[in-house]
């Protein structure tokens, strides 16, 4: 990783687990993740300083008058300990030619201290400069003056170079590199140095870098040496691979860099991703000007036949490096979306060939994902031009898909088809519908001709898909299609997930199939509601229990075998809604055990993920078993107390949901709320004493504030109903369940 993008900790992810904790060093006034805690570093002071010293010294078999000491204590710098070694190392390169100048002015230690004192008063007073003082000194007293041009070498370099690497570029001046002035320089302040495991020897601290650079390589001299001589390097060193490209833009070398990526990296993927790691951290490092300069310099004069591949290096490599940089997504994406505008802005027509019009596609919705992720007001009708013009050329080139890899026209539209299924309005989610229709028939033709994992999972994906808009769209007609499909997708995955080889893959398909067997429970919840297509509770098992049975015995295994979160979150989610299936089968014991399961898999996630949603709903659960174990005295039944604990564990889920506006849980919650609603509702109408009405009454209120929180015609439709029913409640009308 490069200095730029540590000095920024963009490594760092946004959130980290509790169990896992990372120790990093920096400047105050750096962004630090949310969850991160501070401890304030304070500079050496006192009796710290001198024992800094003494140690260092020991270290070197060595010792300094008090005197010296204490003219080193007072030095501008003294707070830093690298500053107090750098100080030291050049007492310690006292030689002969240092004693007899002290003989000059007199004898004894008093002489030598005088001495020593008049060396330290004259030095820099910070660690950069100090650093260049000293490796001045240790040239001058290796009589090379080679030695010093090395160093700066060096600092020029981003990773440090090899022997070979010095020899070279000093040959190529006609200069003569020693190995043994190099190593005697080495030794002098071993501390300094690092080698790495390809050889390369660097500093050990960015500030003696940083110091030479500024003193001694400001007119881009050393990064012009540098440049020619990676450029002469066999095209196959490794370390060429992964320097070539930051020396390019370090010299502005804006011709060879395309040219590189033209004619090299895109035919090699390793290449291209050490190309793109590096031009993506200059975005980060100079808000995008290295780039934009670049793109602007050589568009008018790039072949048409090029820019695809232009178009396709960003494409693939810079938008997948900015994915793969979690932690700086709050600073790449106005810097992304930036780069994009002016690419599109700069190419808009330049070609009319397949290829271009594919890649310029691609780049419309990479643009387009950037806009929605930035967010702010406008960020969706902005989408959707980019949306838009990206799906007009993809259509026009739809026999030609094949021409780019990176671009899969299923994918496309399942991309467009969420970007309407965000949208508000019966309108967007029939227009989401339709995309994802698309996608499910370009899913299935490609599944004709990839018959292996790969194709089955991925007409498994889009037939949820379509399954899932067509649920959302609404309708009688559409929940029975986007069941039938939901059914052959969970069938498809569960079977993968038994006899696929690969253990990765056997794993996502487990996984997968309880995100499926999701829709199929909410979309047999929704018929039931309807009374006609599941008018009974036997149908209502017919229906489910094979799915039911076959959805734990996935949630089971990947509760023993696969911890990511997504994983783990499935799993919870299954075992609610296994409690939820058997408590509707008045099976309350089996409801109270899976409804437990889920309990203790929520608390695990919160205690390790440090997620809120994830310890609220735990707590929510947990106190509804607390109070299920102790029933409170509100009715005479301790059955029906039981129930209403359990109400009341579901109604607190729900809220926890409704808080956090997440529209990916809405189905879970409204689920929550209409558990609820239906135990007060039968305990209302079988007591019908004043705490049933109050918690019936209430169970209606949190069912018409949770739909009208997420909004949509649908839900403010059936909110209307159940006010209708809180109305007649209140007036003392008789209920119409």
């Amino acid at each position: 990783m490069s200095d730029d993008l540590q000095e920024n900790l963009t490594f760092l992810p946004d959130v980290i687990p509790k169990k896992v904790q990372v120790f990093v060093t920096c400047f105050s006034g750096y962004k630090l993740p949310g969850t991160a805690s501070v401890i304030p570093l304070s500079l050496l002071q006192g009796e710290d300083i001198l024992l800094v010293i003494r140690n260092i010294l020991k270290l070197h078999g060595k010792e300094l008058p008090d005197a010296v000491q204490d003219v080193l204590v007072r030095k501008e710098d003294a707070g830093n300990p690298l500053y107090l070694y750098l100080l030291t190392a050049r007492l310690m390169l006292l030689n002969s030619e240092d004693y007899r100048r002290i003989r000059e002015n007199g004898d004894g230690m008093e002489a030598i201290s005088a001495y020593m004192c008049r060396i330290v008063q004259d030095l820099p007073g910070t660690a950069g400069e100090m650093g260049c003082t000293l490796i001045r000194e240790i040239s001058r007293h290796l009589k090379n003056e080679n030695v010093f041009e090395e160093a700066c070498l060096l600092a020029g370099s981003r990773h440090g170079l090899r022997i070979s690497d010095l020899e070279a570029i000093l040959a190529a001046e006609g200069k003569k590199f020693s190995l043994l002035s190099f190593a005697q320089f080495v030794h002098y302040i071993s501390e300094l140095f690092f080698r790495r495991d390809d050889g390369r020897f660097d500093f050990m601290h960015k500030s003696l870098r940083e110091g030479l650079e500024a003193a001694y390589c400001t007119d881009n001299n050393t990064a012009k040496k540098l440049f020619l001589h990676f450029s002469a390097l066999d095209p196959e060193d490794s370390v060429r691979i992964n320097e070539y490209t930051w020396h390019c833009i370090r010299a502005e070398e804006y011709w060879k860099l395309f040219a590189y990526i033209n004619n090299t990296a895109i035919k090699s993927a390793s290449k291209s991703e050490a190309a793109a790691r590096d031009v993506y951290g200059q975005m980060l490092t100079d808000h995008g000007e290295f780039v934009l300069n670049w793109i602007s310099n050589i568009h008018d004069h790039v072949p048409k036949n090029n820019l695809a591949v232009l178009l396709y290096f960003f494409n693939t490599y810079i938008y997948r490096e900015r994915i793969y940089m979690a932690g700086g997504t709050s600073v790449n994406l106005p810097v992304m979306k930036k780069v994009y505008e002016t690419l599109l802005t700069l190419f808009r027509g330049k070609s009319d060939a397949p290829l271009f019009e594919l890649c310029f596609a691609e780049s419309l919705e990479d643009l387009g994902n950037i806009t929605l992720e930035t967010g702010g007001e406008g960020s969706w009708e902005e989408a959707g031009v980019y949306y838009t013009e990206f799906i007009a050329l993809l259509e026009k080139n739809r026999e030609n898909l094949n021409l780019i890899n990176s671009l899969s026209e299923n994918e496309a539209y399942a991309r467009v088809g969420y970007y309407y299924e965000i949208g508000k309005g019966r309108e967007n989610a029939e227009k989401a519908a339709s995309f994802y229709k698309k996608e499910y028939e370009a899913a299935m033709a490609l599944r004709e001709k990839d018959t292996g994992p790969d194709g089955l999972i991925s007409s498994g994906l889009a037939k949820n898909n379509f399954a899932k808009s067509l649920l959302a769209a609404g309708g009688r007609e559409n929940l029975r299609q986007g069941l039938k499909l939901s059914c052959e997708a969970f069938q498809e995955e569960e079977h993968l997930s038994y006899t696929l080889t690969d253990d990765f893959y056997r794993h996502e398909c487990a996984q997968y199939a309880l995100e499926v067997f999701t829709e199929i429970f909410q979309t047999v919840w929704q018929l039931k509601e309807l009374c006609e297509e599941v008018p009974e509770k036997q149908e209502y098992d017919i229906l489910l229990a094979p799915y039911m049975a076959a959805s734990i015995a996935l949630a089971d295994r990947l509760n023993r075998e696969y911890h990511t979160e997504k994983a783990r979150l499935a799993v919870c989610n299954t075992y609610g809604f296994a409690s939820a299936y058997y408590y509707a089968g008045k099976n309350n014991d089996k409801a109270l055990f899976y409804g437990k399961k889920r309990a203790d898999g929520m608390e695990a996630m919160g205690r390790d993920y440090g997620t809120e949603s994830y310890q609220g709903e735990f707590r929510s659960i947990l106190e509804a078993f607390k109070r299920s174990d102790k029933p409170a005295g509100k009715y005479p039944s301790a059955e029906d107390n039981k129930k209403r604990a359990l109400s009341d564990g579901y109604a607190k889920q729900a809220l926890n949901i409704r808080e956090t506006k997440d529209k990916g849980n809405f189905k879970l919650g409204l689920q929550l709320c209409e558990e609820s609603l239906e135990i007060s509702e039968d305990l209302y109408n079988r007591y019908g004493n004043p705490d049933s009405r109050t918690e019936y009454a209430a169970a209606l209120r949190r069912i018409i504030n949770y739909l009208e929180t997420f909004g949509g015609f649908s839900n403010n439709h059936s909110a209307k109903k159940y006010r209708k029913r809180l109305e007649s409640l209140s007036s003392g009308q008789p209920q119409n369940p």
